[in-house]
């Protein structure tokens, strides 16, 4: 049944991208988009039916066959849409049709990830034994609990994406009305660039993610609170250690790995960017844990709200700083954005969540290790650059 609704869905939303996509562009202030957006239309419906097929392993406690179709969609991501990119420009194509090409990667990606999880579901179900007595609610009961659970859940852990969207459409229309549409194209790929390497490590949050709520079910179907109190402080503190690190790392360094990893980039434009980002990087993996946390204590649209507060700062952010200051205010909206909900989702938490993890000693040494830790490369990289370009 979730098969059938994600699919009809999927095809809903293939229809809107492909035949609409001259629109959409328009509504991000981009209209050399649309080609892409038509070459990433027919994923979307390939997405549907992944999520319905992964939810299955994962439901079952299985979470290899997740993890062998991201990285076979990664691996045809990389080699078809650079290969493609890489041959229309050679061809002398426009840019925005070698943009399409690329994105076409995505679209074969998603069809082989799709067939493989099809083969190991016919497998999986082979090997298990279907011998039970019990007998499934109607499909009507069925369709309407996914809906009521899925609906927030896929809301609130979107919303990083959604707000990625308004915050484009905004940006590049602000910077559009005080700039020319090439100059304000040039600014924003410099903070596109910025945000690409931002976004790596919120996609390291979602293998959490994906557990806690099982996990945290799980213990609370067994009425064991202590076990559920003690998922959830396992789950913060590994964040804690993942995410401060990352954040202080780009903070400090940010301009050094625009260096290293985009040379084309504007560096002088585009480090401080990304070292703005940073700061933003522990709010937003934080938020989506602690989004995740609430949801499986059963507060499922708590995190949707609290998301689309912070989105609403965002957006009163990005439209007034961008057009005072330009491009450097829009990274602001992120951290105001984000750090707005984790605050709201830790009150929250503390408030409801009966034998709660205490919070202060899951962010204290993982802030101060990673304050250490962010000083010492700072001096290390500034000593050893200006040694090595003097001699």
């Amino acid at each position: 049944l979730a098969l059938v609704l994600f699919l009809a869905l999927g095809l809903v939303s293939f229809l809107v991208m492909f035949f609409r996509a001259d629109a959409l562009a328009g509504m991000m202030n981009d209209s050399k988009a649309a080609a892409g957006i038509r070459a990433l239309a027919p994923a979307v419906v390939c997405v549907g039916c992944l999520a319905a097929l992964r939810g299955y392993s994962q439901g079952h406690s299985n979470m290899a066959p997740t993890s062998v179709s991201q990285i076979i969609e990664a691996l045809c991501k990389l080699v078809v849409g650079l290969g493609l990119a890489f041959w229309l420009v050679k061809q002398g194509k426009d840019p925005d049709v070698a943009a399409a090409g690329a994105i076409t990667g995505v679209t074969v990606g998603t069809v082989v990830a799709l067939v493989y999880m099809v083969l190991d579901f016919f497998l999986s179900r082979g090997r298990e034994d279907t011998h039970g007595t019990d007998r499934p609610d109607s499909a009507g009961s069925i369709l309407a609990n996914i809906l009521k659970i899925a609906v927030p859940i896929t809301l609130s852990s979107s919303m990083v994406g959604i707000v990625t969207v308004i915050d484009s459409s905004l940006v590049q229309g602000q910077l559009q009305s005080a700039l020319t549409e090439q100059a304000s194209r040039t600014l924003y790929g410099n903070y596109s660039g910025a945000l690409n390497i931002y976004n790596l490590p919120t996609s390291l949050m979602a293998a959490i993610t994906a557990s806690v709520i099982p996990a945290v079910s799980a213990a609370l179907a067994r009425r064991d609170r202590r076990g559920a109190a003690r998922i959830t402080g396992s789950a913060l503190r590994i964040t804690a250690l993942l995410s401060f690190p990352m954040g202080v790392g780009l903070f400090v360094l940010g301009t050094p790995i625009i260096r290293l990893l985009f040379p084309s980039l504007n560096v002088e434009v585009a480090g401080p960017l990304l070292s703005t980002l940073g700061i933003a990087t522990p709010f937003v993996c934080m938020v989506l844990v602690c989004n995740s946390v609430l949801q499986a204590h059963g507060f499922i649209n708590l995190p949707v709200i609290v998301m689309v507060l912070g989105g609403i700062v965002k957006i009163v952010n990005n439209y007034n700083l961008v057009g005072a200051i330009g491009i450097a205010g829009a990274p602001v909206g992120n951290i105001l954005c984000f750090g707005l909900a984790l605050v709201l989702d830790l009150v929250v938490i503390t408030r409801v969540i009966p034998n709660r993890p205490r919070l202060l000693p899951i962010f204290a040494k993982p802030a101060i290790a990673s304050a250490v830790m962010g000083g010492a490369a700072w001096a290390v990289y500034g000593l050893l650059s200006r040694i090595l370009s003097s001699e």
